[in-house]
Formats: structure tokens, C-alpha cells, sequence
């Protein structure tokens, strides 16, 4: 509903899809993207394996199938060194980043293995190939993502499923804006 998912959500919409859009506590966001295009908005926080599950379960109910899956929750780490790194912190993010797509993916590609074509977008950054002190949690998150999408573009082409990876530098969104002025 915000940031770069509203972006992707309109261009979507643009090129014809129905869009479902996901969010986990901006509600008023999500509803106002969802009516500017026609959508419609899903509360579920993709960092609970029950969430993604029931997510995919309530768009499938509503639309009937999944042609194209982004996997585009984002959350950032809180800046500290490894050694000084909460360990719920590294699962929190881990479980946003990482987990949550691969769950949604679990839940939706078996319907989209009977499409003539399916797609996976998963939004990484380009922070996956850079080292920065402070960032461990995030960096882990968005290699796994990234892990799991070159695992899926092997696996899933013979079903007709292309996975692409895009990895954005810092976007003019609430989370950039945030992580600029740190």
C-alpha cells in the first residue's frame, strides 16, 4: 500500500492485472491504493508461516488464482554490530524477509504450476551485495531472498513459472526516508 509495493501495485493495475494488496498494519494506506486501482486489501503479516497461508487462501477465494506473486515486505534492521544484535531482532527480520516468501511461495505455486505462465518478483537490494557494519539481520534476509529466488528460477521454469530478482538502491518511500536520516 505504500513505497515501492503501492508503485509496483498501480503499474500492475496499468497492464491490466486485478491486484491484491497486502499489508500488515498500515490499513488506511493499503485500502487507499486498493480503491485507486480497483484492488483490494489483505491484512496478514507475512513474518507468520499462518499469515502467508491465510493470505494466499483469502486472495485465491477472491480471485480465483495467482498469476504473478511479489514478494516485496520490507523491513530494516536496527543498525547494531553482530555482537550486539537481539537475537528476536535477526528472527523478526529473517522471518519478514526470507520466510514469508518462501511460505507464499509454497502456498501459491502449486495453482500456478496449472497457468499457462506464472511470475515471481522478489524486491531484494542492493544492500544483499554490500557490506556495511550494523546491517547483519538485513543483509541475511535479502541474501536468503535472493538464494531462494535463483532456486526458484531453476526449479519452476519447466512449469512455466520465470522468478526475477530486482534489487533497488535507497527509494524516496517511508522506510528510505527513515534510513537516510540514520
Amino acid at each position: 500500500g505504500r513505497g515501492i509495493g503501492r508503485a509496483i501495485s498501480r503499474r500492475l493495475a496499468a497492464d491490466g492485472f486485478a491486484v491484491a494488496v497486502n499489508y500488515r498494519r498500515d490499513q488506511a494506506a493499503a485500502e487507499a491504493t486498493a480503491a485507486e486501482i480497483g484492488g483490494r486489501a489483505y491484512q496478514a503479516s507475512v513474518a507468520e508461516r499462518a499469515g502467508c497461508t491465510g493470505l494466499a487462501e483469502a486472495v485465491l477465494a477472491n480471485y480465483g488464482r495467482v498469476d504473478v506473486l511479489v514478494c516485496n515486505a520490507g523491513i530494516a534492521s536496527r543498525g547494531n554490530i553482530v555482537v550486539e544484535t537481539d537475537p528476536d531482532e535477526l528472527d523478526r527480520v529473517m522471518r519478514t524477509l526470507a520466510y514469508g516468501p518462501f511460505w507464499l511461495c509454497q502456498a501459491l505455486l502449486p495453482q500456478m504450476r496449472r497457468l499457462d505462465r506464472g511470475d515471481v518478483v522478489l524486491i531484494s537490494s542492493v544492500n544483499a551485495a554490500r557490506v556495511m557494519p550494523g546491517g547483519a539481520p538485513y543483509m541475511m534476509g535479502k541474501v536468503a531472498l535472493e538464494a531462494l529466488g535463483r532456486t526458484l528460477a531453476v526449479e519452476e521454469l519447466p512449469h512455466g513459472i520465470r522468478t526475477n530478482i530486482v534489487a533497488p538502491g535507497l527509494v524516496v518511500t517511508d522506510m528510505g526516508d527513515r534510513l537516510a536520516r540514520a
